[in-house]
């Protein structure tokens, strides 16, 4: 294990600690029920730290999909969002997902290319998703696999060939 690998574990550590030690302090600004976003996104941010230290490509997936998560649930649990409308944007998450997928085929020297399909589709199902979650899009679904029916066709085939000459 290379030593730049220990810097994001050691690091959520010390923010986790911190955290707890603030916690117990009566003038600690944060609270813990309405800031607790903070410690996803302060460990995503440790992840990348790592991954720019030297650490490996896993780390900048992890610190992507904890950065998007986080950033993702913060509006909620400081009340600036009503929780209920959580049900509208969870697609957030496979695109968060998807993006961290691609990070790390990006970040890896010999990239395992078939997790490309499922990078694109999440960042694509994420985004469809949040089309149908916002009421961009009707929801029929007889309706829309009637005339959508093609294009997911077309967009598989197209995912596959991709795939097939990029492992050629």
């Amino acid at each position: 294990m290379k030593t730049s690998e220990s810097v994001a574990p050691a690091l959520i550590v010390i923010v986790l600690g911190l955290w707890l030690l603030a916690e117990g302090n009566s003038s600690f600004p944060l609270r813990p029920e309405e800031h607790w976003p903070l410690l996803i996104i302060a460990a995503g941010a440790a992840f990348l730290l790592g991954y720019l230290l030297g650490a490996g490509p896993w780390q900048l997936f992890l610190g992507v999909l904890a950065l998007g998560s986080g950033l993702v649930l913060l509006p909620f649990s400081l009340g600036l969002t009503p929780w209920r409308l959580l049900e509208g944007v969870w697609p957030c998450f496979l695109i968060a997902f998807g993006a961290a997928i691609l990070a790390y085929l990006a970040a890896t020297p010999v990239p395992p290319l078939f997790l490309l399909v499922p990078g694109l589709a999440g960042i694509f199902t994420g985004l469809t998703g949040l089309l149908y979650a916002l009421g961009a899009v009707p929801y029929d679904p007889l309706q829309q696999m009637r005339s959508l029916w093609p294009l997911v066709l077309v967009a598989t085939g197209l995912l596959g060939l991709a795939q097939a000459l990029a492992l050629r």
